[in-house]
């Protein structure tokens, strides 16, 4: 079983002192968890523990908090000669790195050789299914950090029970005392969200959207998301006759979430498959009721508790989820309150950072004590 934030007190933290990690990041990390990293930075300063990020140099580090946290920019070419990509391991040395975190999988491979060569300890954070299954063993790992239940299994199965780590992702409670809808306001408002990847994942969504619109009159719609199949969404969504009450959002990032769910009265998540939902997760903090096609790699997402499932490609069933709840306004807030109650005692923000500075502590410990070695030099 993976190590919880409740018992990770009995880790064997021997190390003691200032601890200095270097984050490193690929494409999508900062987009999908920059808030998070923004929590976690700033907190981890209390804890005598300086973080360099390292990322690819068209990311946009903005919501990293700045001068707190440091960023280095790195282009990684495995085919490169080695004398030129030393650079970057001079740069941690100089620096006086002493632990590497891996924050996506895009940035394994390149976490993995600096590990190696600049013979220092490695942990993996794991935000998927997918990824769990795809890490494969390395010496080089020291610890995998399970945002999730569901994946700290995954992990577990297929690793060493004692270098899995279970870190829920933290978020603030922002929605509390909020009602399900504004007082005179008679416009419901919806968003949803998902990858813009395949248009067929969307004819569910638009269906139910339509079926509102048709059922409950005044609706407003907005839709989260961006990639290749954004305009047959469109052209679905024109032939619908939805484009004069949907409005479609380029997602950039956590940071616009914050705007979307003070005016929206429900959140529709299509991310049914094994990555933890961050995006229903906000939603759920900031006190919106979430109507989800399913947990996922998500465990915070439980249906009639926290949230509402329903099957993700028929839009009569997503509808009358929808409709069930804005009829219900009581219904709607026992799942706001049910998912409040959770997040306060699974995704506390102190938690989750006493639990990552214990994690590097513990694995900086067994290596000072010649426990684990901190890579291959040669």
């Amino acid at each position: 079983m993976a190590a919880s934030p409740e018992d990770s007190l009995s880790f064997p933290v021997s190390a003691t002192g200032s601890i200095r990690v270097a984050w490193v990041t690929g494409h999508g990390a900062l987009l999908r968890h920059g808030r998070t990293f923004q929590m976690m930075a700033i907190g981890l300063i209390d804890e005598m523990t300086e973080v360099l990020v390292l990322c690819p140099p068209e990311v946009d580090a903005g919501a990293l908090p700045a001068p707190v946290i440091q960023v280095v920019r790195y282009r990684y070419n495995p085919w490169l000669p080695w004398r030129r990509r030393r650079g970057l391991v001079q740069e941690l040395a100089r620096r006086d790195i002493g632990l590497l975190h891996c924050v996506e999988g895009e940035a394994l491979s390149v976490t993995r050789h600096l590990a190696g060569a600049a013979g220092l300890p490695l942990v993996v954070s794991c935000y998927s299914l997918q990824e769990a299954l795809a890490l494969g063993p390395d010496p080089r790992q020291h610890g995998m950090l399970a945002a999730s239940e569901p994946i700290a299994r995954a992990l577990t199965g297929r690793y060493r029970t004692e270098s899995v780590f279970l870190v829920r992702p933290g978020v603030f409670l922002t929605g509390a005392g909020r009602s399900p809808r504004p007082e005179g306001r008679r416009v419901a408002i919806m968003a949803g969200g998902g990858r813009f990847d395949d248009a067929r994942a969307f004819e569910g969504l638009l269906k139910a959207f339509h079926l509102v619109r048709q059922r409950r009159g005044d609706c407003l719609f907005f839709l989260m998301g961006s990639g290749p199949a954004e305009h047959a969404i469109r052209r679905r969504a024109a032939a619908l006759e939805l484009l004069g009450d949907l409005t479609f959002i380029d997602y950039a990032g956590p940071a616009q979430l914050p705007a979307v769910f003070k005016a929206a009265d429900m959140y529709v998540s299509l991310r049914a498959g094994g990555e933890v939902d961050l995006a229903s997760l906000q939603a759920m903090a900031a006190g919106v009721p979430v109507v989800a096609a399913g947990e996922g790699g998500s465990d915070f997402l439980v249906d009639g508790q926290t949230a509402r499932f329903f099957r993700g490609d028929d839009g009569e069933d997503l509808a009358g989820k929808i409709v069930g709840l804005l009829d219900a306004p009581e219904a709607a807030a026992t799942l706001v309150r049910g998912a409040a109650a959770l997040l306060e005692k699974q995704h506390s923000p102190a938690a989750m950072i006493g639990q990552l500075v214990r994690i590097y502590r513990h694995v900086l410990g067994d290596v000072a004590r010649g426990k684990l070695s901190g890579g291959d030099t040669k």
